[in-house]
């Protein structure tokens, strides 16, 4: 579907497809995903029964962002670029760089539920609205993306249930 959000990352091989569809949950186990090693063209990801809090990648994405705009920036983003297997950059302004940077992160963290944290912090902190907007992609309602939620949205049952929700 050329419609969805993640369209753009379709040849990424960093973004894993599992192949079966299914979905497994252990009780008290949250879902984690294996490491990626291009050892096996095509392969899907295994997934396991681990969440990565933390981690060396992420500490270097907020050391880049950190230092901003530099050639030492530039490098590293040239570096995860090589992983998701696309040309390196060069010559790019300030801003490109690091929109670039945010780019690779939402890449590489896709799976460790970082995404949410970082739009709320762009928003706040960068005066940057990067949540999604317009309408729902595959919408057969027209359904709208609401401008001012920052959070997850709340499933049907809470708010038809809970008194304390004014709709």
């Amino acid at each position: 579907m050329t419609n969805t959000p993640f369209f753009a990352m379709a040849g990424d091989p960093r973004i894993p497809r599992v192949a079966t569809g299914a979905r497994i949950n252990i009780p008290l186990s949250p879902i984690g995903f294996s490491s990626w090693s291009n050892t096996v063209a095509g392969a899907d990801f295994v997934q396991g029964g681990f969440q990565r809090f933390a981690s060396r990648l992420e500490a270097e994405y907020i050391a880049a962002d950190v230092a901003g705009p530099s050639p030492a920036t530039l490098a590293f983003i040239n570096t995860r670029r090589a992983a998701g297997l696309q040309p390196p950059l060069s010559g790019l302004s300030d801003a490109a760089m690091m929109a670039e940077l945010r780019d690779q992160r939402r890449r590489d963290l896709f799976l460790s539920n970082h995404r949410l944290g970082d739009l709320r912090r762009y928003k706040r902190f960068l005066q940057l609205d990067e949540f999604p907007q317009g309408t729902y992609p595959g919408t057969t309602t027209g359904e709208t993306y609401n401008a001012a939620a920052t959070c997850w949205p709340l499933p049907l049952a809470e708010l038809t249930d809970n008194p304390n929700i004014s709709r």
